[in-house]
């Protein structure tokens, strides 16, 4: 059962901006303040920290909310206390 706030990255078009940008991994770790775990796991599209999100937000130039969604438990689209 899902008992706490999620932030769900858009793996994908993290990636995608990334490398549009002409940036590798270690130039948005550096920019956004976090360790270049961080950017793999938010590229992976593992759940990451508030700070991590915003971080990355900000060194790709993009809305948090384009790159970012929030998981609030007991909110639709969860079965079970799982996240579709």
């Amino acid at each position: 059962m899902q008992t706490r706030t999620e932030i769900i990255p858009n793996g994908e078009l993290i990636a995608r901006t990334r490398i549009l940008l002409g940036l590798n991994k270690t130039d948005v770790a550096r920019k956004a303040g976090v360790p270049h775990s961080s950017v793999i796991r938010a590229e992976l599209g593992r759940g990451v920290t508030p700070k991590t999100a915003v971080g990355i937000s900000k060194a790709l130039g993009m809305a948090f909310d384009d790159l970012f969604t929030i998981k609030v438990p007991g909110e639709a689209g969860e079965t079970n206390g799982q996240a579709q």
